[in-house]
């Protein structure tokens, strides 16, 4: 099928573009609304076994959530650059070893967003380095605490079921 873009409008709001575009297919127009957003990375980070969930607050639902760590990669940034920079960020931790899972698309009808799925481990634990609208609280849990948040909805941040598919077959493929 042939899609032509005939008409595209722009609005900026932050770093994240809002776009409504008009196109032709079969003959026939049809408007479209997306998000550009910038590429982001969520974080796996172990530390001494336990695994980093952070808990702040999220305007579009309007309450406090569960987390993994991450934020956005700047331009012209590497991934692993920008997940160690996350990490110690909003965790405190300046960890020694990382490695980039995988990614994922969120919400492929509305936003071309793509979220790297990053594991961390090891390191050294310090103070968090939150900007002045960060409130940001750390929560430590095993792997099967973190398996039970996702399940019992505690947890329902969608990369985060990704990040422990790919983590846990990363496992899989290491067992003799």
């Amino acid at each position: 099928m042939d899609w032509r873009v005939n008409h595209k409008t722009e609005e900026f709001f932050g770093p994240v573009k809002c776009i409504k575009a008009e196109y032709t297919l079969k003959g026939k127009k049809k408007i479209f609304a997306y998000l550009e957003v910038p590429s982001g990375v969520h974080l796996l980070a172990e530390f001494q076994g336990r695994f980093a969930l952070i808990r702040q607050y999220r305007p579009a639902v309007s309450d406090y959530v569960y987390e993994l760590p991450g934020g956005g990669v700047e331009p012209g940034e590497e991934v692993l650059v920008a997940a160690f920079r996350e990490l110690r960020e909003e965790v405190g931790l300046v960890a020694d070893r990382g490695e980039v899972l995988g990614f994922c698309r969120q919400s492929l009808a509305f936003s071309n967003e793509i979220t790297w799925i990053v594991h961390l481990e090891g390191g050294k634990l310090g103070e968090q380095q939150l900007e002045w609208d960060e409130d940001i609280r750390v929560l430590w849990v095993t792997l099967e605490e973190l398996r039970e948040l996702l399940v019992n909805g505690t947890l329902q941040q969608a990369t985060a079921f990704v990040a422990l598919w790919l983590f846990q077959a990363k496992l899989d493929v290491k067992k003799p």
